[in-house]
């Protein structure tokens, strides 16, 4: 088994706050849609077997141009969203944790639906994909721990399973990516 699994945050978006409409709804920026092209050209210098985005319209326009490269289906894997309100959590050491066990468990799914190739998820932001890929540098026993993106659009974060072994890195944005 050797699965490769490319995880990045959404493209730029309309902002939060001026949204007045339903928060899953909001949509990508002309911006956004421009890095989400290019994003797709560097992740699509190797063929990609299958794409998910969190089930949210700026996570999915963010992967539209790769699935529409390689001529595939986008599928969601809702537990790479933010499925607790935080705000409501207040400052829960535990929240991170929950959240990459939750991402985690999409994870096993699509190891067990799709144990060998290349897949592209897209994902909120926050704590949800720096905490799964410090869960699984630790599970592996990997040094050092990846350092957070902070979100920013364009880098990557990299898992590579081979068996049981997962080995995690990341890449920040190239130098001439839009922002």
């Amino acid at each position: 088994m050797s699965l490769t699994v490319e995880i990045f945050f959404h493209m730029d978006a309309a902002s939060g706050r001026d949204w007045a409409g339903d928060p899953e709804e909001r949509p990508l920026t002309e911006l956004g849609r421009r890095q989400a092209d290019r994003i797709a050209e560097e992740l699509g210098t190797q063929p990609v077997n299958a794409v998910f985005p969190t089930p949210n319209v700026r996570c999915r326009q963010s992967v539209e141009p790769i699935a529409k490269r390689f001529g595939l289906e986008v599928q969601d894997v809702p537990r790479f969203a933010d499925e607790l309100d935080l705000r409501a959590q207040g400052a829960n050491p535990l929240a991170s944790a929950y959240l990459a066990g939750a991402a985690a468990s999409d994870l096993d799914r699509i190891g067990t639906t799709l144990p060998n190739g290349r897949v592209v998820i897209c994902s909120n932001g926050g704590d949800i994909v720096p905490g799964l890929m410090a869960y699984l540098a630790g599970r592996a026993k990997q040094s050092p721990i990846p350092k957070k993106l902070d979100s920013l659009r364009g880098g990557v974060y990299e898992v590579v399973f081979e068996g049981e072994k997962a080995m995690v890195s990341q890449r920040e944005a190239s130098p001439d990516f839009p922002v």
